[in-house]
Parts: structure tokens; C-alpha cells; sequence
């Protein structure tokens, strides 16, 4: 599922915010935000932090544009950097990666009577890098490599993760989901509780601050590359 909204001219405004346009940075915000705050909801099933998790993508992606290459697909070069701006979140608040366990068994004390409460049971109940891997390929509609590529990195130690497949029959049998619903379904439904509140002004000033870095770079370059020329 790429990212749904207007007619947006993306090559236009990356290479705009490449050349420090705040408008242009701020548009393509605009442009992923609800889908970026999605993902990070799937994979947390707290607002708060979900919100954080995608400003942490947006600013880090911004910091990095300049080396994004026109001519590749932005969305899956854009979620590279959740599970960065995750383990970033998590290690703010300090919570760890128990949380995970904690949740799943705060769960199985109530019951759970609808499809998105026990897909949120299903999910709480997989390893970080299998939570990352579904949503990834079922939510945000990556391939199977990429996702596993990146799910790899959450994974650590570990020398690989499951097949998409597997973890689908998993959750299929935790979250005892219905033959006629599948799981991509299931989670785009979930994700619906996503909040959709514009996110510029919370990370606006860590952007401009990027680009005032980039700007102060630009001219101390342009700086010594003068002082050489007049020295030869």
C-alpha cells in the first residue's frame, strides 16, 4: 500500500528539500505522515509513541535526503528509518523491549471480542523484528526482501527471521482472526485508529535546525574552497 492522497509532484519537492526548501520538507511531512504514524501504531499500539516514532522517521529521513537518490522509490527508503527512530523512542522512554512481553500478558487477562482487539493481541505477542516484518509487508506494502532486510536489523544476534508466511499463520492462530478475513486487512482496519494530527510543528524545529547546519556546511565549504583558489 503506497501512501494515498493528492497529486503530489514527490521528485520535485525531494530535490527542493535537498536544496533546503522548509516548504518542500514540510509538504512531503504532510504527504506521508498519516501513513508513517500507521506503521508506527502496528507496531507499538500506543498513539503517543506512535506519534513520536514518526516525527523521530521524518527528521531523521530530512537529516538524510541530501544522499537519496532521485531515481529510487522514496516510501521504502523513508521506512528504513523506523527502526531506528523506534529503538530511539524506546530508549527515551526508558521502557525497554519487555514492554512487548508485558502487553501480551495484560491481554490474555481480558477477553478479547473483536478482530482489531485480538490482532492487537496477536501482534504484541511476536518478536519486535516479526512485528516490523508483517507490518511492512502487509501494511505498508514493502517487498518480502526489504522488509527482511530491515527486520534483520531490530533482530540483532540473530541470524535471520521467519518467512512473512509463517508469521501470518502465527498471528492468524493468536490473534484467531476469521478464514474470511486476512491479516493485511485486518491491519489496515486496525491502523484506522492512527491519529492524524499534522505533525510539522512538533518537528519543524529539529528540520530547521538540520538545515541551518546544512547551510552553515555549504558556506564554510564554500569558505575554503575560496581561501585555497586565492593561496595557489
Amino acid at each position: 500500500m503506497k501512501p494515498a492522497g493528492g497529486r503530489v509532484d514527490l521528485t520535485a519537492l525531494i530535490a527542493a528539500a535537498q536544496r533546503g526548501s522548509a516548504q518542500a520538507a514540510r509538504q512531503i511531512v504532510e504527504h506521508f505522515q498519516h501513513d508513517l504514524v500507521g506503521v508506527a501504531y502496528l507496531l507499538t499500539g500506543e498513539h503517543e509513541s506512535a506519534r513520536e516514532i514518526a516525527g523521530q522517521v521524518c527528521v531523521l529521513a530530512l537529516g538524510r535526503l541530501g544522499s537519496f537518490d532521485l531515481e529510487a522509490d522514496f516510501y521504502p527508503w523513508l521506512l528504513r528509518h523506523m527502526p531506528i527512530a523506534q529503538a530511539n523512542v524506546t530508549l527515551e522512554h526508558g521502557d525497554g523491549l519487555d514492554r512487548v512481553a508485558l502487553m501480551g500478558a495484560a491481554a490474555e487477562r481480558f477477553q478479547v471480542d473483536d478482530d482489531r482487539t485480538r490482532l492487537r493481541h496477536g501482534l504484541d505477542r511476536l518478536s519486535p523484528a516479526e512485528r516490523l516484518q508483517l507490518v511492512l509487508v502487509d501494511y505498508a506494502g514493502l517487498s518480502e526482501p526489504e522488509a527482511a532486510a530491515m527486520a534483520a536489523s531490530v533482530a540483532g544476534r540473530e541470524l535471520s527471521t521467519a518467512p512473512v508466511g509463517e508469521i501470518r499463520r502465527r498471528v492468524r492462530e493468536l490473534a484467531a482472526i476469521g478464514a474470511g478475513e486476512t491479516v493485511a486487512n485486518t491491519l489496515r482496519r486496525l491502523a484506522i485508529e492512527s491519529p492524524r494530527a499534522p505533525l510539522w510543528e512538533e518537528i519543524a524545529p529539529d528540520v530547521e535546525r538540520q538545515s541551518a547546519r546544512k547551510r552553515l556546511r555549504s558556506r564554510l565549504t564554500s569558505f575554503g574552497a575560496l581561501a585555497a583558489a586565492l593561496l595557489v
